[in-house]
């Protein structure tokens, strides 16, 4: 974890390299990758067309497309399961 005197010699932008290396590290114990790559994966297998719309996209909103996208794919196997 970065204490405080690390946070003030840091700039915004190493800071949030920090904040997604460390994300990433709690995901790969678990056995998973980065969670944007898990969610574009999980797109790309699931919702090829929403895939391939993403391109339209500026590139500052694709995470959160991809997230979006992701719980959507989630959502839909989960009712998918639940009510066959």
């Amino acid at each position: 974890m970065l204490d405080a005197a690390k946070i003030s010699r840091h700039s915004s932008r190493t800071l949030g390299h920090h904040a997604r290396r460390m994300v990433s590290n709690r995901a790969n114990e678990g056995g998973a990758e980065d969670p944007f790559t898990y969610c574009l994966d999980l797109v790309r297998k699931h919702d090829y067309e929403g895939f391939l719309v993403s391109s339209a996209y500026p590139t500052h909103l694709r995470n959160g497309y991809f997230a979006l996208k992701a719980l959507n794919v989630c959502h839909g196997y989960v009712i998918q399961v639940f009510f066959t």
